[in-house]
């Protein structure tokens, strides 16, 4: 293999790598209930052997706050806890160091495919700047760790052709892949099955080194099978278009009793108006909204929980005309059959499992379409410079200007004008909020936190407060939780505790106490007797927690 484009991967990779990891633990601003929880969970195994429910070393999943999450995050963040201590830092260290591998995963996945090394490195440079990419790498994001475990895995499939004792080596990264994130226990097995057919030929060849391979998949996979209706598989139900709301049965009815067809025969709008025709409805309006070209190049998504930022694309605007060169070269090369098939199939398998949710244009649910998109632009550039050999020179410089500029835009937008279009994205505030409660809270009985945010979770990864505790406090909310099934989660449980912090919604004036400290979220409906001691704001303003108390009488 040629020494230069390893080096010039190697660059790329650090480039990716600095741009990923300088000031972690501050940007983005604010902290994820999600992020906390799953450090928490870290802690608490690398200090007591359990998690915070008390469960010794879980293996399909972590109970978070009644929100199941895949467990390979939490066990990847174990060692960075250990050396970094819990804070935002070591959380988020563990994606972008996966982040960052992706981008080498992806030039030996791309150079594959392509049979062309330029194409490789183009790739892993489109993934390295990728603002999608680069802002799933800054948060811990389960879906983040997919893209490198099922690059890796198949760069190994298609490398075992010439040397079949690879082939175990992929089954082990798509097995591991299966633990990264929830959608890749839809997308990987469905990825396979297709991997079976267009490689049959050459898998027939290996027939023992396959057995083998789907043996040791299955074994590591083994305890997800087993659990698949269990109670993590709950919220993930709960998320499916299957489980129709009450609002949508309801208007579905509304549609068959009062249509002039239900007055001829009672049956016949049943037909076209049924929970089967909501349920597919509903899936393709979600499989067609991932290959909307406003929602990657523009919109971006249309929410702010996992640092996008709406109105400003998952991919630069500038990949665009890119991104349809490549769909168009790919299908006019001399590739391989195979590899095409191999593409086209990712291309339609990638929207399924977003599509099986309630809600469309969700960047983290489309993680099955991070690199395949990338190679698809990156394909398109290269035939693009590549076509007129007598202009390449000044096609390449003309493109690095433009994306240098689109580029430069997009972070100052990410690192400094974000935050004050979307203050509150994030759950930003709770650290100095809880920065503040520590100063003062030796002085109080008691904590009251106005419920809702996964306060607990917060509270404990800021506090750091031991384990042993948060197990002692949890043995009490699951017994309370048994005699309440419908809650979905934690902080839909009314009135609970952790360590002399006390969860609860407010009722004034019963609730009025000096002894008390109080920390709210909703400012607007406070009693006018209380005496604030911090307002945690916006940049322009805007109260997000006030911290206050009652003086004595």
């Amino acid at each position: 293999m040629e020494k230069r484009p390893l080096q010039i991967l190697a660059l790329i990779f650090l480039i990716g790598l600095f741009i990923r990891i300088v000031g972690l633990g501050s940007i983005p601003r604010g902290f994820t209930p999600d992020e906390a929880s799953q450090a928490y969970s870290a802690f608490s195994l690398l200090k007591t052997d359990k998690d915070e429910w008390g469960v010794s070393w879980p293996v399909t999943s972590f109970k978070s706050f009644l929100d199941y999450k895949s467990p390979l995050q939490t066990y990847l963040m174990i060692p960075s806890i250990a050396i970094f201590g819990l804070n935002e830092f070591a959380a988020r260290l563990p994606s972008a160091i996966f982040g960052s591998l992706a981008i080498i995963s992806a030039y030996f996945l791309s150079s594959k495919l392509a049979e062309n090394r330029k194409v490789g490195l183009l790739t892993s440079a489109v993934l390295a700047f990728s603002p999608w990419a680069i802002q799933f790498s800054r948060m811990a994001l389960e879906a983040n760790l997919a893209v490198f475990f099922i690059t890796g895995g198949l760069y190994l499939f298609l490398s075992s052709d010439k040397k079949s004792y690879i082939l175990p080596l992929s089954a082990i990264f798509f097995a591991v892949s299966l633990y990264s994130y929830h959608a890749a226990k839809l997308f990987v097995p469905l990825l396979l099955i297709n991997l079976l057919v267009i490689f049959h030929k050459k898998l027939f060849r290996q027939k023992k080194t396959l057995l083998v391979s789907i043996l040791i998949g299955l074994f590591i996979a083994f305890p997800l099978f087993t659990n698949l209706l269990g109670q993590d598989s709950k919220r993930g139900q709960d998320l499916l278009i299957t489980n129709i709301s009450i609002e949508k049965l309801s208007g579905l009815n509304d549609i068959i009793f009062y249509s002039d067809l239900y007055k001829t025969n009672q049956l016949l709008p049943r037909v076209f108006h049924n929970k089967v025709t909501l349920i597919l409805n509903d899936f393709f309006t979600n499989y067609a909204s991932y290959f909307s070209l406003h929602f990657w190049f523009l919109e971006g998504g249309r929410e702010i929980t996992y640092s996008v930022i709406p109105g400003r694309g998952l991919l630069f605007l500038i990949f665009l005309p890119f991104l349809i060169f490549g769909v168009v070269g790919i299908v006019k090369s001399n590739l391989p059959a195979q590899n095409k098939k191999l593409l086209i199939a990712w291309l339609l398998l990638a929207p399924i499992p977003a599509s099986l949710s309630k809600e469309g244009y969700r960047p983290n649910r489309a993680i099955s379409f991070m690199f395949l998109l990338e190679f698809l632009i990156a394909f398109g550039v290269w035939n693009f410079v590549t076509s007129n050999l007598k202009n390449a020179r000044t096609k390449t410089l003309t493109l690095v200007i433009i994306f240098a500029l689109s580029f430069s835009f997009y972070l100052e937008d990410y690192l400094f004008a974000s935050h004050v279009k979307y203050p509150d994205a994030m759950s930003y505030g709770w650290r100095e909020t809880v920065f503040e409660i520590s100063k003062i809270q030796k002085n109080y009985r008691t904590i009251h936190v106005e419920q809702g945010g996964q306060a607990q979770s917060m509270i404990a990864f800021y506090q750091k407060i031991n384990p042993s505790i948060f197990q002692q406090n949890s043995l009490v909310w699951q017994e309370k939780l048994s005699r309440q099934q419908d809650i979905k989660y934690l902080d839909q449980l009314g009135d609970y505790s952790l360590n002399n912090f006390r969860f609860k919604g407010f009722s004034w004036p019963e609730d009025i106490n000096s002894d008390i400290l109080y920390v709210a979220r909703n400012t607007g409906t406070l009693p006018q007797s209380r005496k604030t001691i911090k307002k945690i704001t916006t940049p322009q303003g805007k109260v997000l927690f006030e911290i206050f108390d009652f003086p004595k009488i």
